[in-house]
């Protein structure tokens, strides 16, 4: 059969066009920065749209941890924040809401190189009677986990 070859955009998507139908097997030439190699899988394309879903490990997982608290510096309850990419066009997770008890949501498994991954956070859920900015914050993930504290004022 021959050697076919795609690279992905910026959505992840790999398209390889019509290949004959057949075994192949797909190798990950070069991974993202930041992250491992996946291994070789073999492929049976028998029909014409085939989708294999693939995801890289990042090499150094980190974790981002955002503490929600009100205009004193309080635990603050009922927030909830996503997760985007250094774009901040594709949403990667979405916390469960914040409790008194734990004011804290977490982000882990994210990649991190010296030089540092974006990404892009904010509060999609503001807590009842309180006022918030609720656009897109910068986070460089690099060696280690990261930690923010996210405050709301009181309306």
């Amino acid at each position: 059969m021959g050697s076919y070859v795609a690279s992905t955009n910026s959505s992840g998507i790999a398209n390889f066009g019509f290949l004959p139908a057949g075994t192949y097997t797909l190798v990950q030439l070069t991974a993202p920065q930041g992250y491992n190699s996946i291994s070789s899988q073999i492929v049976t394309i028998n029909s014409i749209n085939k989708k294999i879903n693939l995801t890289n490990s990042p090499t150094n997982p980190r974790t981002l941890s955002i503490t929600k608290t009100d205009q004193n510096g309080q635990p603050l309850a009922g927030a909830k924040f996503k997760l985007w990419d250094s774009t901040g066009t594709i949403g990667l997770a979405e916390s469960p809401e914040t409790t008194l008890a734990n004011n804290t949501v977490s982000f882990g498994n994210l990649a991190s190189t010296p030089s540092g991954v974006q990404y892009k956070y904010n509060e999609s859920q503001v807590p009842p009677l309180y006022s918030a900015d609720q656009s897109l914050k910068t986070v460089t993930v690099k060696n280690s986990n990261i930690s923010v504290t996210v405050q709301n004022t009181l309306i």
